[in-house]
């Protein structure tokens, strides 16, 4: 999809122009809409146990992207504009490159707390930018992006493709099976938004396409994510049921040999394995006298 749609769009003669702010900020309102909700699956499935402890990359990763793609589509287009999302995209592919590390290290308390750390120091910082747009590197010139901006949406578009790696290799070992092609197409179409950036041009054809890859990889996300959540808290009920049930059957085999042994008309002794009586029957008291002691 992201190769066959900018060739067709290349090959068009005249190629799609489009500037519609109002358009673009839905879009990015919607990503950021995604993107937060895919964050709340995943941590709901981190605490169930339902998903592989390095997916705490993966919602820190579209946390982060999520709050700087929102600052994106609030501020008007130039430098700022650009920045933002470029740094969105590249901070999430480092995020998402990241579970390449053992997943002994996801499980740290001491990372845990870094990401929510780091994720503050990200909404600062996007909030910084917003405030001190003077420094802020020149992300367009000529209605073209520079090469700063290209440099930073292409090696995030390559952080992804390298996670795309790891997602893909575990879907193979039969790891995290559904997770794992999930999130590897996921790596795959924000892998080559970020490579399409370089040959994309503000508000051309190309540059919607990606917009639209992006927006397809949360949608995507969210459905399935939602899906499996849902098929989660069945289990869950299901495993619930299953054990209320076991425990009721036990709990009347259990009643049924207590009455068996209670109204048997012969002594009934209960021993261990060295002898000790640790079980009589009523019948045993009642002749004897004695008491369990």
């Amino acid at each position: 999809m992201p190769f066959f749609g900018v060739v067709l769009l290349k090959l068009t003669p005249n190629d799609p122009f489009l500037i519609s702010e109002t358009l673009h900020s839905s879009m990015e309102a919607a990503g950021v809409g995604g993107a937060f909700v895919i964050v709340v699956f995943i941590l709901l499935l981190l605490k169930q146990n339902r998903i592989d402890a390095l997916h705490v990359w993966t919602a820190c990763a579209f946390f982060n992207m999520g709050v700087l793609d929102l600052y994106h589509a609030i501020v008007p287009v130039g430098h700022l504009f650009v920045w933002l999302h470029s740094l969105a995209h590249l901070i999430g592919g480092a995020l998402f490159i990241l579970v390449w590390l053992p997943e002994s290290i996801s499980k740290s308390i001491v990372i845990r707390r870094f990401l929510i750390v780091l994720s503050l120091a990200v909404i600062g910082f996007g909030a910084w930018s917003i405030t001190s747009p003077e420094w802020i590197p020149d992300m367009i010139s000529e209605g073209k992006f520079t090469s700063v901006a290209v440099n930073i949406n292409v090696i995030g578009g390559i952080f992804f493709l390298l996670a795309a790696v790891r997602f893909i290799t575990r879907y193979f070992d039969n790891k995290d099976f559904w997770n794992s092609y999930l999130f590897a197409v996921l790596c795959l179409l924000f892998g080559f938004a970020g490579i399409l950036f370089a040959i994309s041009e503000l508000w051309n054809g190309d540059w919607w396409w990606w917009h639209f890859l992006r927006l397809l990889a949360y949608t995507i996300s969210v459905i399935y994510l939602f899906v499996r959540f849902q098929q989660t808290n069945r289990q869950l009920r299901q495993e619930v049921l299953d054990r209320e049930q076991a425990t009721d059957k036990l709990m009347q085999e259990k009643s049924f040999v207590e009455m068996l042994i209670n109204v048997s008309p012969i002594i009934i002794l209960v021993l261990d394995i060295e002898g000790r009586i640790v079980r009589y029957n009523s019948y045993f008291e009642g002749l004897t006298g004695y008491q369990l002691e």
